[in-house]
């Protein structure tokens, strides 16, 4: 408790880095612990006299704080549901008990289970009968919620916060990582706030009418889309079956008939093929409040461009999370995981400028936008 209660309240590490620093050291330090120690004395008070530490900090439900990321939570794991797991994995590996009755309907019909895999296990099948449990007590949960904790949602969802930055360009000062989380919850964080937005002087806008305004946000989404664009560019023209990389010139008239639309990139393969491929950062979503799922509009939009022609559309949302076939064609052609967290990052510190220019001409209101989550 008191290494969590001193890095908690450290002021010399970002929200970013005291997230990450929980994760990897105090929880992973508490799992060797708790395998060998037969007790439950004073877990759950010390659990939840830890979480108090942090609850308020990002402000959304207990049952969401605690579960994995994996499966859309926060993976702030409580201490005495780590207790539960590594004890009973620990007397399942060593023969002293059978898995649980409540847990076999969490694995896989006529799975094996191997003996290095059994905490790994027990876990997954303790966190989705958890999970299970928190939607079915919660009908009217938002619906952007249940779709983070839907299991065919793109693992890419989650490739910010489930692992620390590795370098400098994927590290998120305390208003920009506020805004990710946000963002990943569909949280209006500027709800009822007493705002007016600069670009357009609407009163009181909400969080999305702020990120997707063109009179305030345009000029910012533009040249975010154009890092990104020289970023996908040169990591691609390395690739060994990439001859040349040309990118759209701005004012450039279309030639080709068949083709509706200009393609921000266009790889001329060895076998003498071409790649067309299109970026877009959804402001905006095909429906309204669908902030849980995938990005979706900007592929259906590039279609509709393009009409027969094959065209690579690299879609991104106001969170950074990337659509799951777009991911795929980039990782095919050869983008890491850290190039793509960088180019996620880039899109949080984008939208997090508006906030900050918000937050110096409105000093009086600035608190509520920094620290006040709204949640129903």
């Amino acid at each position: 408790y008191q290494q969590g209660k001193m890095l908690w309240n450290s002021k010399n590490l970002t929200l970013q880095a005291k997230y990450h620093m929980y994760r990897t050291c105090i929880l992973s330090r508490a799992i060797y612990m708790f395998r060998g120690t037969d007790t439950n004395q004073n877990v759950k008070e010390i659990s939840d006299k830890i979480e108090k530490l942090y609850i308020d900090t990002f402000n959304i439900p207990k049952e969401l704080m605690r579960l994995p990321v994996s499966i859309g939570g926060m993976g702030m794991l409580y201490l005495d549901d780590m207790r539960q797991i590594s004890r009973l994995s620990y007397l399942v590996e060593i023969g002293e008990k059978e898995i649980p009755e409540m847990l076999k309907p969490f694995f896989k019909t006529n799975e094996k289970v191997q003996k290095g895999e059994i905490q790994h296990k027990i876990s997954t099948a303790f966190y989705r009968r958890k999970k299970e449990q928190y939607l079915a007590r919660n009908n009217n949960i938002d619906k952007n919620i249940r779709y983070m904790l839907d299991d065919k949602q793109s693992p890419s969802a989650h490739s910010i916060i489930v692992s620390p930055p590795t370098n400098p360009t994927q590290a998120l000062d305390d208003i920009e990582f506020r805004l990710f989380i946000a963002l990943r919850y569909h949280i209006d964080i500027t709800k009822q706030s007493g705002l007016t937005c600069i670009g357009c002087h609407k009163n009181d806008p909400t969080l999305w009418h702020l990120l997707s305004c063109k009179h305030d946000n345009g000029k910012s989404r533009k040249y975010i889309h154009d890092r990104i664009k020289l970023i996908v560019g040169s990591v691609l023209g390395k690739n060994k079956n990439v001859l040349k990389v040309t990118y759209e010139e701005y004012g450039e008239q279309q030639k080709d008939k068949e083709i509706r639309h200009i393609p921000d990139i266009v790889l001329s393969l060895i076998d003498g093929k071409q790649d067309l491929i299109d970026i877009c950062i959804d402001a905006k979503y095909q429906y309204k409040m669908n902030c849980g799922l995938e990005p979706l509009a900007g592929i259906l939009r590039k279609e509709k461009q393009y009409g027969t022609v094959s065209v690579n559309t690299i879609a991104f949302d106001n969170s950074g999370r990337i659509n799951s076939k777009s991911w795929t064609y980039l990782k095919q052609m050869g983008i890491s995981k850290g190039i793509l967290r960088y180019m996620q990052c880039l899109i949080i510190k984008s939208n997090a400028y508006i906030i900050k220019n918000l937050s110096k001409i409105h000093k009086a209101a600035s608190t509520s936008i920094i620290r006040r989550q709204n949640i129903p």
